[in-house]
């Protein structure tokens, strides 16, 4: 069964030879140590390729999984994972993950998951009893007092969302994830000092962190340090060359240091690449441009 396994595999995937000897190692360890039949296999192979960054191909491995093993809960929170963080379809994540607790209704993981697709979906209240339930059924696991943490920030209980972050690092000091999200805590606050301080120990713990350097650059430009701001404003946006509030923010501190000509561009680069919720970013650049247009013309005169 490894063999043919392995043809569909190269036939239909295109894995080189070093690629394939990995998977034949995963294939062999599942099948040898936990003896599971051909849908746990299909489960294990796209882990494999969401791993390597293959998310059309663990797509169509964990829709085999599922098929051949229905009942298997992982199948669904896998394939949920695709839908939420790769495809951005978060209704359907959400259906997978719905099923998964169903299965399994003392699936602590799939709880914890699920509040990001209703956080996505901007619902934020069941977001913040999803990661209350997986505390309940694991208090043991930090990352979920971290995600409950960086919702509580939004819901504008900072202490709580500080608190929620502290009990994450007691349990696990070296959680990048907390830092980042106490930093926020800290940043809303208006304490900067400390938010840069807990930005860069997330940075020390986790360099390719995402949105550290969206933070910390918010946090030097209300510290008016602006040539520190404009450095990781650079970083954020290299990292994600379509983030709309980045560019948005980084027009403002060229604004600032009476940059006009690039303010203008960063606005228009915000309009460009903003996505549907970020409505009123794009009307305040639209703003921003006739503004800054107008004052270069009376500058002019």
């Amino acid at each position: 069964m490894i063999i043919s396994l392995l043809s569909f595999v190269k036939a239909n995937f295109y894995l080189d030879v070093k690629q394939m000897r990995k998977v034949l190692l995963i294939l062999t360890f599942t099948l040898t140590i936990f003896s599971c039949g051909c849908g746990k296999v299909f489960t294990v192979i796209g882990i494999y390729c969401e791993e390597k960054g293959l998310y059309n191909r663990a797509f169509t491995f964990y829709n085999m999984a599922i098929e051949m093993d229905p009942d298997f809960a992982e199948n669904y929170l896998r394939r949920a994972q695709v839908y939420c963080w790769h495809y951005n379809l978060y209704d359907e994540a959400l259906s997978d993950y719905n099923k998964a607790i169903e299965l399994n209704p003392n699936y602590a993981k799939a709880y914890n998951f699920r509040s990001s697709a209703y956080n996505m979906l901007n619902i934020k209240d069941q977001a913040i009893a999803d990661l209350d339930t997986a505390i309940k059924l694991n208090p043991l696991k930090p990352i979920s007092y971290s995600n409950r943490g960086y919702l509580l920030i939004f819901d504008k209980q900072l202490d709580e969302a500080i608190h929620d972050c502290d009990k994450a690092l007691m349990i696990d000091p070296k959680l990048a994830e907390a830092y980042l999200h106490r930093g926020l805590a800290y940043l809303i606050k208006k304490e900067y000092e400390r938010g840069i301080n807990e930005f860069n120990k997330a940075l020390e713990l986790k360099p390719d962190l995402k949105d550290v350097y969206s933070y910390r650059s918010l946090a030097y430009d209300n510290n008016e340090e602006y040539e520190k701001a404009l450095s990781d404003f650079d970083k954020s946006i290299k990292h994600d060359p379509k983030h709309a509030f980045s560019y948005f923010r980084r027009a403002g501190v060229y604004e600032k240091l009476g940059r006009f000509d690039d303010a203008i561009k960063d606005y228009e680069s915000c309009i460009s690449n903003a996505i549907s919720w970020e409505k009123e970013e794009v009307e305040k650049a639209k703003k921003k441009i006739e503004e800054l247009k107008a004052k270069k013309g009376n500058d002019a005169k």
